[in-house]
């Protein structure tokens, strides 16, 4: 019986330890976390301390174990509307192989700084995390137990930034095989390649590459009718609509597919990263207001979308890849955003903060009758085995009695 409820009493305290230890709640990104500083007691609880950047900037040295990065991430506060700067340089020779500007909405968190193109670094080497900013109030948080092992702050002796990696590690594919001699085979191979990008440029060249003078001209005739007909079935041919791969709003990540709405406001900038045709360009329509970027030759593409001009309101995202005038998508649905005004944020804010103090007011009260309950369960033990003592001593007695009075008679 003991055991039963000795164990009750540890699994309660084991949940209600669960529901109370305070957890990192990171987005979601396309990369894995290499390098990073992120004690929880700095990021949750709001303790450790902080140094302001400005301008003679602060330094964070690191050692990676990935080949590419793609992101940092840096955790400040008091942070204001103005430019922060980032650089990735190279420790050996002050060397700077990325920098990266960006602005954020106000106050304390997480904050990203995603590089366009993967930034080649080179694994073992140590690399510094360099903020400036004309700014006199933000300030970078750090802290100095436990120290993070693969590099240190510069500003001062002992300590570390707060800051994370993400990248990834690339394995160059093996080289293609070499293209045959044979000018047909070659001819084929580009019908082949191009084929994804325009399908009139394969009826031309076929068509150039079979005809030549002396043919028939039944053959000719036939030849131009095939033309035809297929640049007939490429007029009416629709290309792929855009795809989405992930969006950043401020240090928060969405990948796709994202089933949830994006709550934005009047600051906020979203960065829409995607892919689709290469060398095409990518239209993007947000509540009347067009957003478009040409399509890289590796079929990617990035597109900025300012909030300040959207109305207040729900409305869809909607894609289209534009190749030339006469070949384009169906436009498709890529998300949902919700514009909120301030006050409605306002209010949304002090929503939460009400039910984040109800929950903590249920937890306490939680605690309180869990304890009540171990004391109550304390004390009918303790009466249990009080009224056993008293009822051995009473038998005892008793005997004592039984004997005494056979020893008189």
């Amino acid at each position: 019986m003991k055991k039963i409820l000795f164990s009750v009493i540890i699994s309660l305290f084991l949940c209600l330890f669960v529901l109370i230890h305070p957890t990192i709640k990171a987005g979601y990104t396309p990369w894995d976390v290499d390098q990073s500083y992120a004690p929880y007691w700095c990021t949750d609880r709001g303790g450790c301390n902080e140094q302001v950047i400005y301008n003679n900037g602060l330094g964070q040295t690191f050692i990676p174990t990935q080949n590419r990065l793609d992101m940092v991430q840096v955790y400040l506060r008091d942070v204001t509307e103005s430019s922060i700067n980032l650089k990735i340089v190279k420790f050996s020779n002050s060397e700077i192989i990325a920098e990266k500007v960006e602005s954020f909405r106000t106050g304390d968190g997480w904050k990203s700084f995603m590089f366009n193109d993967s930034i080649i670094i080179e694994p073992g080497t140590k690399y510094i995390i360099k903020l400036i900013t004309p700014d006199n109030q933000i300030k970078w948080v750090w802290y100095n137990n436990p120290d993070y092992e693969n590099g240190s702050r510069l500003d001062i002796k002992g300590g570390d930034y707060l800051f994370m990696t993400l990248g990834s590690t690339y394995t160059p594919a093996p080289e293609e095989e070499e293209e045959t001699e044979s000018s047909s085979s070659t001819t084929t191979t580009t019908a082949t390649t191009t084929s994804t990008i325009s399908t009139s440029t394969i009826t031309t060249s076929t068509s150039s590459a079979t005809n030549e003078p002396g043919d028939e001209a039944s053959e000719n005739e036939g030849d131009q009718s095939q033309t035809t007909e297929t640049t007939g079935q490429e007029d009416k041919q629709e290309v792929e609509a855009p795809d989405l791969l992930y969006v950043i709003r401020d240090s928060d990540i969405f990948n796709s597919p994202i089933s949830e709405i994006i709550v934005v406001e009047e600051d906020d900038i979203l960065k829409i990263v995607g892919t689709s045709v290469p060398d095409s360009r990518v239209v993007l329509s947000i509540g009347g207001f067009i957003f478009s970027s040409e399509v890289n030759s590796q079929g990617e593409w990035e597109i900025l979308a300012y909030m300040t001009n959207i109305d207040i309101g729900e409305f869809d995202v909607l894609g289209q890849t534009q190749v030339d005038d006469t070949r384009e998508s169906k436009t498709t649905c890529l998300f949902k955003i919700v514009k909120q005004s301030a006050e409605s944020s306002q209010e949304q804010t002090t929503t939460s903060q009400e039910e984040k103090a109800n929950w903590t007011l249920i937890i306490i009260i939680g605690i309180g009758i869990l304890i009540i309950l171990v004391g109550l369960l304390g004390y009918i033990l303790w009466k249990k085995k009080m009224a056993e003592k008293k009822k051995m001593k009473q038998g005892t007695e008793k005997n004592i009695g039984s004997t005494q009075s056979n020893t008189v008679q």
